[in-house]
């Protein structure tokens, strides 16, 4: 199961403030390395995101203002 309960399939029924909210998590578990989670980086080493993606993703993040 997501840690954050998150479904991307209702992302734009999401209230601007819960957008913020979620993706504010999203940048603070990317930043820490804990997603994608630790299983997938070690079998998949090819798609972990690099400093440069989780740069965009953290300025995303940080875009969303409620």
């Amino acid at each position: 199961m997501a840690k954050g309960k998150l479904n991307l399939d209702k992302w734009d029924s999401y209230s601007a403030e819960k957008m913020a909210s979620k993706a504010g998590d999203i940048g603070k578990e990317i930043e820490k390395g804990a997603m994608p989670p630790s299983n997938f980086r070690k079998n998949n080493p090819d798609l972990v995101p690099t400093e440069a993606d989780v740069a965009i993703v953290k300025a995303w993040a940080g875009s969303l203002k409620p």
